[in-house]
């Protein structure tokens, strides 16, 4: 691999993320070296052209796979912008025409839009009620799955709308029984942050707390759980779900005139500033990255722990369904 990759990684990344792009910048220098370029030179029509190989082999079905090396590749852009700053110093003719024409050219990429080709790809996700309740039904009719894991893990991540690294990766002692909590490890910014679950929930948390192999599996064997449904469903079905259906649907919270103002009624006289739900309440719920968030404490100022467990236990979007699953499930 090349050393600007290597330059590149050695950033302050997590274990994780740093083998994630890792992986897909290899791949693209490699199909870069196939087709007499390098890392260092490749154009625009390049990456377009990657695009096409990789759907042509079968190996990007979703948007988000196509967004993640986007996303991937414009920060690799953006550093390398960076890493010239200090070389335009004392450049003149030649050398400098060099330099800026470098940055033009990793400009274009990190201004790039996604291909015409690209955008044609659809893939139907089931982020409301109606689709999310046609999944479940089929999961629990699945007779080679006698316990329901699949669609107790297939709960777990729409209820907490985490990532499911963060879902195999928790522990008995981040659970506690009496109030209804338990705590994530972000990934991405290694930030423990707090959700609650109901009473419904709870039965599928014990469960696990009583035989692990409910939630003890790998995240790929998690994928394969959830995405072998897809062909019955009729739509593509995958584990970044849970964490586009709660996104969807609990932020259609603030919205509700009524429980903004039981909230302001509650909360705000209580804490002496308004409370309320916003964007960033449901993100920072689910583990998005938070720009400039360092320590949770700050989170929890805003929106205390009692109004966030308030809204998770008798607001979440997943409610009105556990009636009828509970005639499937117990």
């Amino acid at each position: 691999m090349d050393d600007i990759i290597e330059r590149f990684l050695s950033q302050e990344f997590t274990k994780k993320t740093e083998k994630y792009y890792r992986s897909l910048l290899m791949r693209f220098e490699h199909y870069l070296k196939n087709n007499n370029k390098n890392i260092h030179n490749f154009e625009i029509m390049d990456v377009q052209n990657y695009y096409k190989n990789k759907m042509e082999r079968n190996e990007w079905t979703t948007p988000d796979s196509i967004n993640t090396f986007i996303i991937v590749l414009q920060r690799f852009c953006r550093w390398i912008i960076e890493e010239t700053e200090s070389m335009m110093i004392g450049k003149q003719g030649t050398e400098l025409d060099d330099i800026l024409r470098e940055r033009v050219r990793l400009t274009k990429i990190i201004r790039m839009k996604k291909p015409k080709l690209l955008q044609k790809i659809k893939t139907e996700r089931p982020v409301f009620l109606q689709d999310i309740k046609k999944k479940y039904l089929i999961m629990l009719k699945d007779k080679h799955d006698d316990n329901h894991y699949n669609f107790m893990r297939s709960w777990c991540l729409d209820w907490f709308g985490c990532r499911v690294g963060e879902l195999v990766a928790i522990k008995p002692n981040m659970i506690n029984l009496d109030d209804n909590s338990i705590f994530f490890n972000t990934e991405k910014t290694l930030i423990q942050r707090m959700n609650y679950y109901d009473d419904f929930t709870k039965k599928i948390i014990e469960l696990y707390l009583r035989d692990n192999r409910l939630l003890n599996i790998t995240e790929q064997a998690m994928w394969w759980c959830i995405n072998k449904y897809s062909k019955e469903f009729g739509k593509n079905l995958d584990t970044k779900l849970g964490r586009q259906s709660f996104n969807t649907n609990m932020s259609s919270l603030k919205d509700d005139d009524k429980l903004k103002k039981y909230l302001k009624k509650k909360y705000s006289r209580k804490y002496g500033r308004i409370v309320s739900i916003d964007s960033n309440f449901v993100k920072i719920i689910s583990g998005h990255t938070i720009k400039g968030l360092k320590d949770i404490s700050q989170v929890y100022k805003i929106y205390p722990l009692e109004m966030i467990k308030e809204i998770m236990v008798n607001y979440h979007y997943l409610i009105p369904l556990e009636k009828e699953i509970s005639k499937v499930l117990w």
